[in-house]
């Protein structure tokens, strides 16, 4: 909880000196300098008055855009009371819950979602159609999910888990495996069912993902821990209906 002791701006502003000094906020801004983004949207940021971590992402989210200096912010997470979307207005970013997926939006468009829960997380892919999230490193999104119930309850996340897996070179060492089992022990091998994923469906043919290593010796502990650059590469198709959508 926070100590309402003291002044909340007061409170931030400190948050904001230790970030700014850390190792993942540099990592991250590195990270985004290629990135071509005019306009940064927050979603589940958590609430900044009750909760120390999102406090910190608040911070975060502030010193990106004073370090890129984004004049197109809006905010959103339903946890939000009245004086938190005040404290956003009085930092000039719009509170808007809907945003319509609009490509020439979307295209400049750098999605921060510091906490989003993976069942948003899925859907906001599939509806909205990122090309960039700051976020949860969206490879460890299955949990304690196999593949089979994975890809029922969160088809795009777990196409996008696969196609990662598929994008990583096995390494050859050079030898070969030879099983001892048994041939008539065989057929009591267990064997996972093929698994069908929609990957024509998806508007990407690639999901780049960058870790951001956060230091748990900060005071924010491992808030940071699973936070990754996430960069949606569109099939040739899209990408060139979105430039033509841009153009006009």
């Amino acid at each position: 909880m926070a100590d309402h002791g003291t002044p909340l701006n007061t409170k931030l502003e400190g948050r904001k000196a230790t970030i700014n000094d850390s190792g993942v906020f540099k990592k991250t801004v590195d990270l985004l300098i290629p990135v071509n983004f005019t306009r940064l949207r927050c979603l589940a940021l958590g609430s900044p008055t009750a909760e120390f971590q999102a406090l910190y992402q608040l911070a975060f989210l502030i010193l990106l855009v004073e370090k890129f200096d984004i004049k197109d912010v809006s905010c959103w997470d339903p946890a939000f009371t009245e004086d938190e979307k005040k404290l956003l207005e009085s930092l000039n970013f719009s509170v808007e819950e809907k945003e319509e997926p609009q490509s020439a939006v979307v295209a400049k468009t750098l999605y921060y979602m510091p906490h989003a829960p993976r069942t948003f997380t899925n859907d906001f892919i599939k509806s909205i159609e990122p090309r960039w999230i700051l976020g949860n490193d969206l490879t460890v999104t299955a949990g304690t999910l196999g593949k089979a119930k994975f890809l029922e309850t969160l088809p795009t996340l777990a196409t996008i888990v696969h196609m990662t897996e598929d994008q990583v070179p096995k390494k050859d060492d050079g030898f070969s495996t030879v099983s001892r089992r048994k041939k008539k022990n065989q057929k009591f091998v267990y064997k996972e069912p093929e698994l069908e994923y929609p990957i024509r469906d998806m508007y990407f043919d690639q999901v780049q993902i960058t870790r951001i290593d956060g230091d748990s010796s900060q005071p924010w502990k491992d808030l940071f821990s699973d936070m990754a650059l996430n960069v949606f590469k569109l099939k040739e198709v899209e990408s060139a209906l979105e430039e033509l959508s841009i153009s006009k």
